[in-house]
């Protein structure tokens, strides 16, 4: 007896390709990366190549927690701390260039120090494969010393600067006032908007009152 055939089709399920869905990175063996079979089209392997490039040229951070800067300010004669001095936080993003980095303004803080000369100012919290650079400093106080644009990390071998575990004990030097009237301001960066600047420019003002009376 001959078989009967049957007048439909069974539904067989397909097995689904393991081929991922993104026509950029397709699974193949023979390829260019030999260890995992993946080879990446030309517009992925251009955009893996700059992100490398900017990984190894220090412009990207992979990984890393910016916790609190914690800082005092005291006068470098008597030791004493010093109480409304500016401390301006900010923050850059680095770029790598054909010409070098190229830095741009990302976000600042201002606080004032308290009556024990201290001063917290918040860190960004985790990063990841970010352009964000560690905070820079600037601290003003009139009638003394100042401490220019600094990178938080170039504290670490300032002289005037002293540490105390995490804490930075920053030390200002009172000016003669002949010596104030000829001096400049602290540089800060032209492109910190000046809604980030309130404290610091009100301490500018108090200074040139003091100076010009």
């Amino acid at each position: 007896m001959q078989p009967i055939a049957l007048p439909f089709k069974l539904n067989v399920r397909k097995k689904r390709s393991s081929r991922p869905r993104w026509s950029w990175l397709k699974p193949e063996t023979g390829s260019w990366v030999a260890d995992t079979g993946i080879r990446m089209t030309l517009p992925a392997r251009l955009l893996l190549m700059v992100l490398l490039l900017q990984l190894f040229s220090g412009c990207v951070s992979l990984a890393y927690y910016e916790g609190d800067y914690h800082g005092k300010v005291i006068d470098a004669e008597t030791l004493q701390p010093i109480e409304g001095a500016v401390v301006l936080g900010v923050w850059s993003k680095m770029y790598g260039t054909a010409g070098g980095p190229v830095y741009k303004y990302y976000d600042a803080r201002e606080t004032l120090t308290d009556e024990n000369g201290e001063f917290t100012i918040n860190g960004k919290g985790p990063r990841a494969m970010t352009h964000l650079q560690k905070m820079d400093i600037v601290i003003f106080k009139a009638g003394y010393s100042h401490l220019d644009r600094s990178s938080w990390e170039e504290l670490k071998t300032e002289e005037r600067i002293q540490w105390n575990r995490n804490k930075a004990i920053i030390s200002l030097s009172k000016i003669p006032l002949e010596e104030r009237k000829k001096r400049l301001t602290p540089y800060i960066g032209g492109s910190v908007p000046m809604r980030k600047q309130v404290l610091f420019r009100k301490e500018i003002k108090q200074e040139y009152n003091e100076v010009f009376k």
